[in-house]
């Protein structure tokens, strides 16, 4: 199925009237049964939320920022706002419990536990992983004790409790990922601060900025130092992250929409067709024209 833009869906858009068995907490946090119940699509769409799933039983194929993914037993994936994510296909006796977070809260949690940021930026490559039967089943007690303090309506400080275990799987979730995440990860929250501002800069202006020197002069810093930072820490200059969404984003355009390649390069405002078509290939190996054709670029095939 084809659209003219890729579809984002926002939290807002989850209504618990609407959807059975979800407990929708202010449109900070939901709990659900099953990814049936989420907003989510067989075609690529941009989820402005954080998700945390536990599969139960079946298997489950899913494609995050255009990488196939299989989800299937006692494995939990996590996916951040702004990743596109789109659902191929799945086991008939498929199921999971779903905990989904507003982009503000998370960014709030991210803030306060700052010392588990290392180990989360290994999740943007690694979304998958495989839990122990007792880590899924400590999730799951946090689970069903949300769901029985969601239905607190008439208590005052219902809110207050809720984020209170919200932030308590926060830390539960911090140990099991240090546990599975390679040991010589370790937390370097100034850096990882760093990171996490110049990652929600970019969000907000890659269609319009590609210059480091325009992401560092916002966070009062040299273009030098930020790149520096940014490839200590991930692996990936300033200017790698940039170029990154840029054409992750003209990828998905290319692939899922009906959008000209004319109409892509000036919604990714590039100067010109001709311009866009050289950046594409320079990043990809391949013409937008042939991506398009094709679906994969020349540096996948060589891996």
């Amino acid at each position: 199925m084809k659209h003219d833009d890729i579809l984002h869906i926002n939290f807002s858009e989850i209504d618990s009237e609407e959807i059975h068995d979800v407990a929708l907490i202010e449109e900070k946090f939901a709990i659900f049964r099953n990814f049936s119940q989420l907003p989510y699509r067989s075609y690529p769409a941009r989820l402005n939320f954080s998700i945390m799933a536990i599969c139960l039983s079946g298997s489950v194929r899913t494609e995050i920022n255009l990488k196939e993914y299989t989800f299937a037993k006692n494995d939990m994936v996590i996916s951040f706002p702004d990743q596109v994510i789109q659902r191929i296909d799945q086991s008939p006796d498929f199921s999971c419990c779903v905990f989904t977070i507003s982009p503000q809260f998370a960014q709030d949690a991210a803030l306060r536990f700052q010392q588990f940021l290392p180990v989360l930026l290994q999740l943007k490559d690694h979304p998958v992983i495989h839990l122990e039967e007792r880590e899924v089943q400590m999730i799951l007690e946090y689970y069903a004790l949300l769901q029985k303090k969601t239905a607190l309506q008439h208590n005052a400080f219902r809110l207050e409790i809720i984020v209170s275990l919200l932030h308590a799987i926060c830390y539960e979730l911090g140990d099991i990922l240090k546990r599975h995440a390679p040991a010589e990860i370790l937390p370097k929250s100034r850096k990882d601060e760093l990171f996490e501002r110049f990652v929600g800069e970019v969000r907000q202006h890659y269609k319009e900025q590609r210059s480091v020197q325009f992401y560092a002069d916002k966070m009062c810093l040299t273009s030098k130092h930020l790149s520096n930072v940014l490839k200590e820490l991930t692996s990936k200059t300033a200017s790698e992250w940039i170029d990154n969404y840029v054409i992750l984003e003209a990828k998905v355009l290319l692939r899922n929409t009906g959008l000209t390649i004319l109409q892509i390069s000036e919604n990714l405002n590039f100067a010109n067709q001709s311009f866009f078509g050289k950046y594409f290939k320079q990043h990809t190996g391949i013409s937008p024209t042939r991506y398009r054709n094709v679906g994969v670029d020349v540096r996948t095939e060589r891996n």
